[in-house]
């Protein structure tokens, strides 16, 4: 956490948990709205409830999406710095011939 020249990566150590916190957030997002649906009147209620289910799938499937690209944005950032540290202890790039 206090690696202030970002050699390791924290991303695949926390996703788990931003995940579950966004999916927390969506959740309450949603049963807020739902709550003033049914204040309003019942019918809104029950669309809100209704969106909000079809809603929260969604928003957990693009929520998942965005955090499996993170993850592997880094393992790809991880894998060039080794195939770098590869190349310079063999003395530079492959030639071919």
């Amino acid at each position: 956490m206090f690696d202030f020249k970002f050699r390791k990566f924290i991303t695949p150590t926390v996703v788990g948990v931003v995940y579950v916190v966004e999916l927390i957030g969506v959740t309450i997002g949603l049963i807020y709205l739902i709550v003033e649906g049914f204040r309003k009147d019942t019918t809104t209620g029950l669309l809100y409830l209704a969106g909000s289910i079809v809603g929260w799938f969604l928003a957990a499937v693009l929520l998942r999406v965005i955090n499996e690209g993170l993850v592997a944005l880094t393992r790809i950032a991880e894998n060039t710095t080794e195939l770098v540290d590869l190349m310079k202890r063999n003395s530079g790039p492959p030639t071919l011939g």
